[in-house]
């Protein structure tokens, strides 16, 4: 039976509240937020010291060894941020360069959102069947996609 790492999953939810706190609150280049983004900074680095001494880790760094895992982990989170900047940059650009307000660029932004939630719960099923030719969602997936790009672009 292995055992829960308490030390590194506290250690490490105290790191991200930390680095996200200072993210959020006041004016991102103030003295204040500066020091508490170095704090959370520094407990993320005792993180990784000591999960790389537990036995059984919450978060396994030894994986980011295996240069596939680590590649295919950055690829991933390169892709959630490029596609995360999307909705982000569409609500500045509406408010600042258009001069829509924050409750029209919301109504505006709304039928996108829906799309993401109608379009995410079944992209398992899409990326699923695009493996397995000849059957009905193999026909669809590529249109589906198509869709999708003209839709967000």
């Amino acid at each position: 039976m292995k055992k829960f790492d308490y030390a590194g999953s506290i250690l490490y939810c105290i790191a991200v509240t930390t680095v996200l706190v200072a993210l959020a609150i006041g004016d991102p280049l103030s003295v204040r937020n500066l020091i508490i983004l170095a704090c959370g900074i520094a407990i993320f680095v005792v993180v990784v010291f000591v999960e790389l001494q537990q036995k059984h880790p919450t978060l396994d760094l030894t994986l980011f060894k295996i240069r596939l895992f680590a590649a295919g982990s950055l690829t991933g989170f390169m892709n959630s941020l490029s596609f995360s900047c999307g909705p982000f940059l569409r609500s500045l650009y509406l408010q600042l360069i258009l001069g829509y307000s924050a409750a029209k660029t919301g109504i505006l932004l709304i039928p996108m959102e829906i799309h993401y939630l109608l379009y995410q719960s079944h992209q398992w099923q899409i990326s699923r069947s695009v493996w397995r030719p000849g059957t009905e969602l193999d026909r669809f997936a590529p249109k589906c996609l198509r869709a999708d790009l003209v839709f967000n672009a």
